[in-house]
């Protein structure tokens, strides 16, 4: 069930290049949850992205559009449609969309062999530290952002939800 969840951006404002991250290890409630296969795994990768945006939405006032890179396909499918037969994957997409009616959300899926930078950041300290020292070499001003309390509450009720609808 993985131990965490982590998302990056590199982007230049300013003239400046940062790199923006977010790193995180799920709560026992949530691990649990993920490991008894009660919250999808999809449901898990899709809160890595949507808290993410949250956050950088929150730091970036008046970003409008944000590409997300992810490595399952439901949660690809959940974001590009804005609908899933996942009640869990729909609450999540649903409350981006609440909170950040102005930012445009879509998502490409690619194979976890080419997920490795945002899987560094939500492993072992180790992977944390080899995915940072990369940014610092690029000479990136480091900035971590920290999950929202409000996208934690979404994820509660996402773990209230079943996993796919009733037939």
């Amino acid at each position: 069930a993985g131990t965490g969840y982590g998302a990056w951006t590199l982007l230049r404002v300013d003239g400046r290049l940062m790199f923006l991250h977010m790193r995180d290890t799920w709560s026992q409630r949530i691990g649990d949850a993920l490991r008894a296969n009660e919250l999808s795994m999809p449901a898990g990768e899709a809160f890595g992205a949507v808290a993410f945006a949250f956050a950088l939405s929150q730091a970036l006032p008046g970003l409008t559009h944000l590409l997300c890179f992810t490595d399952s396909d439901a949660t690809r499918s959940a974001i590009a449609t804005s609908g899933s037969a996942s009640p869990q994957l729909n609450s999540l997409v649903r409350w981006l969309d609440m909170v950040c009616p102005q930012l445009q959300l879509l998502a490409i899926w690619q194979p976890g062999s080419q997920n490795t930078q945002a899987d560094q950041l939500s492993r072992t300290a180790t992977d944390h530290a080899a995915a940072i020292h990369r940014a610092r070499a690029l000479g990136a001003l480091l900035i971590e952002l920290h999950t929202p309390p409000l996208a934690l509450a979404a994820l509660e009720i996402a773990l209230n939800l079943p996993q796919t609808s009733p037939s």
